[in-house]
């Protein structure tokens, strides 16, 4: 049987077509955009109740001036109703967060996952290698400019 992981918006048009069926979503609601989806949670598995989001970010060292000018275009961007009802359409939320919540969330998440990894990993004989998870890399790397969802 053929399965996999991806982000709702990505297959949101496929499920809506009946060309396949999404079986759960992460995060602690149902999709707006496809209330019969359930959560993860309601089916069982409490650890993936984290709400999805993305972010634009830059290498390490990108010029203050730049990602305040793109954060503040960011931000007009996704307060348009038009662009609001396109992330919606695509079972989205566009939200705005400042540099500083940006860096807070990635620092959760990373804390997070890594504890996931870390503790799945405590199972396996490689669980030093994932202590340092690319969650971890990628913190350390890259800068974030904007995010585009709660």
């Amino acid at each position: 049987m053929p399965a996999g992981i991806s982000s709702l918006s990505e297959y949101i048009e496929h499920h809506r077509a009946g060309r396949f069926r999404i079986l759960a979503a992460s995060g602690t609601t149902r999709p707006e955009v496809a209330p019969d989806i359930p959560t993860f949670k309601e089916l069982g598995l409490t650890q993936l109740d984290v709400n999805p989001w993305a972010a634009f970010v830059g290498p390490k060292g990108l010029p203050p001036e730049f990602a305040d000018r793109f954060s503040k275009a960011v931000a007009v961007s996704l307060a348009s109703p038009e662009i609001k009802e396109k992330f919606r359409r695509l079972g989205n939320v566009a939200t705005y967060a400042s540099v500083a919540d940006l860096q807070q969330r990635i620092a959760e998440g990373s804390r997070h996952w890594g504890a996931c990894l870390v503790k799945q990993a405590s199972r396996a004989s490689d669980a030093n290698r994932l202590r340092s998870s690319l969650w971890h890399v990628a913190a350390a790397r890259l800068m974030p400019v904007s995010s585009t969802h709660p």
